[in-house]
């Protein structure tokens, strides 16, 4: 699946077909566009019974509880599909009924009477020579009936994308990583899937996605947080690591919450697995060929997590060994594998880095359906896949679905007495985006209130900044319509001391209160600010004084771009004061008279 769309990659045809005229004098386009819904055709009727399986004891892997089920199933050559999340099976006939002849049932009624009933399958013994028992629930109230095929339908194109090596995560199956090296961020994109059925027929529906990660692992973060506080580092890296996912690349199923840092454990550490004793070093070198080198770093624990039998199953798989009490079995990281899932803190107001990303993770419609074309074409081109869905007599269309469009012309956008914007049909729509920009940067605003008084309040440390700032925002209120011709707009620049003694919000809230009545506050976001600042002056112009605020951060009015930046701030200052930057011309649109 690839994050951008290159030459490879099937692209949707343009959606523009003719152009006609509406009766009303606006022009209409008709033509197709492209959704996210493939359909399918089911070639033989299909006889479902859908079973909740529980299995005792738990077993982690789902590799595991899958040949379970399969060495159950093969008594009785039926062919099935396990949806090893929820523990879900849907098979061709009535287990109950084809395995009394064996006499392995035993039935009794579940506790929750009203959905489902329950029997007892034998003991039968799996790889590791451990007996297990099998529970299963039938599902047979009408509630449940209903959905059935839906539910089925959309295991089976899950169990596709696992024969396409995606990874699943919830209900999101993630594909390889793709990273950003300058950025030292990892994004893998994601699919979500699901089926519905109306009037059009069958048909799947698919989302994209994305997660972040950061190609740091864990232990360097731990190495560094060592290094810059030697006493309580323990406490800084828990309230890092705990309760937070992490992404682990050697294991098949890739994510995990961390609930306890063991630090009194390490790779050294024995366990036993297939009646043998052996510690995480030796384990990973022969399971994988990875040589662990920190043997003093600590172990991460994740608590599997399960839910009713009759409810959604939610547990974190593992198919390396894990470490179980009496009470609970719990799965084990090490550090130096794993890499931690989201961005730093001040990695979130690096615009630079946030540009990046947002090149990967907000595609456009073209890139979306780019994607999903490419996920189409490699499932027709898996002969695992292909296999699966003739086996359940299911056949997906060869493309995605099409449904017929009318596209109105665009809106007439009026700036002032002598400037206007039309745009128009699709042809010209682009090209009128980058016009307006230009307009809106460069004509005078449709509409501005008497505005001659504004409080600009920053740290001393800004005040060069604060500064630079005044003088912008000045020339381009009075270029852009925002201060009256005429009108001397006063910019009143407060400093806010830096007083060790009160936080930096508290200072800054002092400092507003006495800098007396205004018309507009602006406040300078200093760069030390961990958002209460921002969070403080809001609430106070809102809920006391009763006075527009704007904010903007110190380091945009660094930036080489300060001048852009300053002009948006300009246009938003007057849309707050009771302004307007441009009008609808509604003569243009006749076919508003249809209402």
């Amino acid at each position: 699946m690839a994050l951008k769309p290159n030459p490879g990659i099937r692209l949707p045809d343009d959606d523009i077909v003719t152009q006609k005229t509406n009766g009303f004098g606006g022009i209409l386009n008709d033509g197709q566009i492209q959704t996210n819904s493939l359909k399918f055709d089911v070639l033989k009727p299909i006889h479902l019974f859908k079973y909740r399986v529980k299995f005792s004891p738990e077993l982690p892997s789902p590799k595991r509880r899958l040949q379970v089920v399969q060495q159950f199933l093969g008594k009785i050559a039926t062919k099935f599909l396990f949806d090893d999340i929820e523990n879900a099976l849907y098979v061709t006939l009535d287990i109950e009924v084809a395995l009394a002849p064996l006499g392995q049932v035993m039935k009794f009624q579940s506790s929750d009477n009203s959905e489902s009933s329950s029997f007892l399958l034998g003991n039968t013994t799996y790889i590791d020579d451990c007996e297990v028992t099998l529970t299963f629930h039938a599902i047979t109230a009408p509630k449940f009936v209903v959905q059935l095929k839906q539910t089925f339908f959309t295991v089976l194109f899950r169990t596709a994308l696992r024969f396409l090596g995606l990874s699943r995560h919830n209900d999101v199956f993630y594909d390889t990583v793709s990273t950003i090296p300058k950025c030292r961020i990892a994004i893998q994109p994601g699919i979500q899937v699901g089926s519905r059925e109306n009037d059009s027929g069958s048909m799947f529906w698919l989302e994209t996605s994305a997660l972040v990660w950061r190609t740091k692992s864990i232990l360097s973060s731990l190495h560094e947080m060592k290094q810059m506080t030697l006493e309580g580092f323990e406490i800084q890296f828990e309230k890092l690591i705990l309760h937070h996912f992490i992404f682990s690349p050697t294991r098949t199923q890739s994510y995990f919450e961390v609930d306890v840092v063991r630090w009194d454990l390490s790779p050294l550490t024995t366990f036993q697995v297939s009646g043998q004793w052996k510690n995480f070093v030796d384990y990973y070198f022969e399971q994988y060929g990875i040589k662990i080198k920190d043997m003093s770093q600590p172990l991460l624990i994740t608590k599997m997590k399960h839910r009713n039998i009759n409810q959604s199953y939610e547990i974190y798989h593992c198919q390396d060994p894990f470490i179980a009490s009496s009470s609970e079995n719990l799965v084990v990281h090490i550090p130096e594998l794993c890499y931690l899932s989201g961005l730093r803190m001040e990695s979130k107001h690096d615009d630079g880095l946030s540009r990046e990303i947002k090149k990967y993770v907000n595609l456009s419609p073209k890139e979306i359906m780019a994607t999903m074309n490419n996920l189409l074409d490699r499932i027709n081109g898996s002969k695992a896949c292909q296999e699966l869905f003739q086996e359940w007599d299911v056949k997906l269309h060869s493309a995605f679905l099409f449904l017929q469009s009318r596209v109105l012309a665009g809106p007439k956008l009026i700036f002032n007495s002598s400037t206007s914007l039309d745009f128009g049909i699709k042809e010209t729509f682009l090209n009128a985006q980058t016009d307006f920009m230009k307009l809106a940067g460069s004509t005078p605003v449709y509409s501005a209130v008497l505005f001659h008084h504004s409080i600009l309040v920053c740290s001393t440390e800004d005040e060069t900044l604060a500064k630079v700032f005044k003088d912008v925002f000045t020339t381009e209120a009075r270029k852009l319509g925002v201060a009256y011709p005429g009108v001397h707009l006063d910019v009143k620049i407060v400093l806010v001391k830096n007083n060790h003694e009160k936080a930096l919000d508290e200072n800054f809230v002092t400092a507003i209160r006495k800098a007396g009545q205004t018309q507009l506050l602006v406040v300078i976001i200093p760069r030390r600010s961990d958002g209460n600042v921002y969070r403080s002056v809001k609430k106070l112009c809102l809920l006391e004084l009763g006075i527009p605020s704007q904010a903007i951060r110190a380091k945009s009015i660094e930036c080489k771009g300060h001048v852009g930046i300053i002009q948006k701030v300009t246009l938003q200052i007057n849309c707050k004061l009771g302004g307007a930057l441009w009008s609808l011309d509604t003569n243009s649109l006749e076919v508003l008279k249809l209402c």
